[in-house]
């Protein structure tokens, strides 16, 4: 078997190795018995005959994670003043690299409850709030903020492919898994989606020229937008002179409404299987889904893409302001606006995947109460895979307290993460990337959440066991020594 072990752990480093990118959203809840693991893996219903979740307490989790910079690349103590912070945007320029990335996430579970019928079978319902929100650009956004029209390059690109990705939505899932045997269990959730706002880059190309005097930009923007609280319209900022977006007065009576019209469907498939006494290998794939968007559906785009737009540019740099920061900024937004012509225009409808996410793990129960587990992630966003690898250690102490500690491997090695967890019924966790240290980090994570559950016969009884073979084994020792 301990070469088994060894195949297993291998097959999942070669499986990521190409491409190791880490997305932390609390995945050490997977190996759990807690009624969450279900978001991971609808086949992993726990040991509980009925659990509900405390209204919006029942889970509760918020992320960010970057493309490799952190606060203190931008931020830091001034060289003079040691009681002042200082914005360094040379020095953050030079960290960055071509194209760049800003993530935010929330989840909130709003209601949620389970349980068993005839030992096998299980229920479950779960409605939740979910944000997702990926902002891209490229490094010469900020040499543009940075140095200005002294920029060294002459040419700078500011965003590239994909601008802004983000997205509202509320997921209502009922789920169902069955014991088909001692080792296998199945399970499915059926999900109907309802969403909120939605923006979906199609295409967000901008780059700028320099030619010692003027500036002059090329761009070709295509986004669609949608969301269930406001009607709005845009006009060219270069025809109409104008600042460009007009919203409509909001009517909280048209929100429910509005909020039916971006429906949308999808499932959650898993697995997991039972080798032995002490390994268990799952498997599941969630979110395979889309939402289909109607309510006040707007298209931006440029009027005239690919065309060569001349503007006065930035005439100094960052540097050079002193305290007028904010005519700096002032300028700097007047002169964009003035390059990009943009409108706006009605939609119709348009749809857009869920990020769909695939997860394989591994458990080994090597000791009594101990764990040793691979959990490998990949999801599907924007037609690319990315992919992570967490490795995982869990400790179950008696019946009331398991504790796990992790480590994420991704373009940086050190990514840890831990969660504590109460009996089912209270669990909290948290995930750094690169450092401790929260002004270093690259990505942060926290998570917490509360139920009520009820423990199944035959979940008490296995406790039970495992109190005695603790016991037992440990005054085998004893008498040994």
């Amino acid at each position: 078997m301990k070469t088994l072990n060894k195949i297993i752990l291998t097959l999942f480093f070669l499986a990521v190795s190409f491409s190791l990118t880490a997305q932390r959203t609390g995945e050490l809840m997977y190996f759990s018995t807690l009624p969450q693991a279900q978001r991971y893996n609808p086949a992993k219903h726990g040991n509980n005959k009925f659990y509900i979740q405390i209204p919006v307490l029942g889970h509760f989790g918020v992320s960010a994670n970057t493309s490799g910079f952190a606060y203190h690349d931008l931020v830091n103590q001034h060289p003079i003043y040691a009681d002042s912070l200082q914005l360094d945007f040379e020095g953050f320029t030079e960290k960055l690299k071509e194209n760049n990335y800003l993530g935010i996430g929330m989840s909130m579970d709003i209601l949620g409850f389970g349980f068993s019928v005839a030992k096998v079978n299980h229920f479950s319902f779960n409605m939740s709030l979910n944000t997702e929100t990926r902002f891209n650009f490229s490094d010469g956004l900020f040499r543009l903020v940075a140095y200005g029209t002294e920029a060294e390059q002459e040419s700078l690109n500011i965003f590239k492919d994909k601008l802004l990705d983000a997205t509202s939505y509320l997921t209502t899932s009922v789920g169902y898994s069955r014991d088909i045997n001692d080792k296998l269990t199945v399970g499915a959730n059926i999900k109907m989606y309802l969403g909120l706002a939605n923006i979906n880059s199609q295409r967000t190309d901008v780059s700028l020229d320099y030619d010692g005097q003027t500036m002059a930009t090329i761009s070709d923007i295509d986004i669609n937008t949608s969301n269930a609280f406001v009607n709005w319209s845009m006009k060219s900022a270069v025809a109409d002179d104008s600042d460009g977006v007009e919203f409509d007065d909001f009517e909280a009576k048209d929100l429910p409404s509005n909020i039916m019209k971006n429906k949308g469907f999808g499932f959650d498939l898993g697995a997991t299987y039972k080798i032995n006494e002490t390994m268990t290998v799952s498997a599941s794939i969630v979110d395979i889904g889309k939402i289909n968007w109607k309510s006040n559906t707007v298209n931006i785009h440029s009027l005239h893409p690919n065309t060569r737009v001349e503007f006065g540019g930035i005439a100094s740099n960052y540097n050079t302001i002193g305290d007028d920061i904010d005519n700096y900024f002032d300028e700097l937004a007047d002169s964009l606006k003035y390059a990009f012509d943009l409108e706006a225009s009605d939609k119709g409808s348009y749809s857009t995947a869920l990020p769909t996410k695939l997860y394989a793990g591994y458990e080994w129960n090597f000791f009594p109460g101990m764990y040793a587990q691979a959990l490998y992630k990949g999801r599907i966003i924007g037609g690319k895979l990315e992919n992570s690898l967490t490795l995982v250690y869990t400790a179950r102490l008696g019946s009331w307290i398991q504790a796990s500690v992790g480590n994420t491997f991704a373009s940086k090695f050190f990514n840890p993460s831990a969660m504590l967890s109460l009996k089912d019924i209270f669990y909290v966790g948290t995930t750094f990337a690169s450092s401790l240290d929260a002004a270093e980090t690259t990505g942060l994570t926290a998570y917490f959440g509360l139920n009520i559950a009820l423990k199944s016969k035959k979940a008490k009884k296995k406790e039970t066991a495992y109190v005695s073979d603790e016991a037992s084994s440990l005054t085998f020792v004893e008498t040994k020594m």
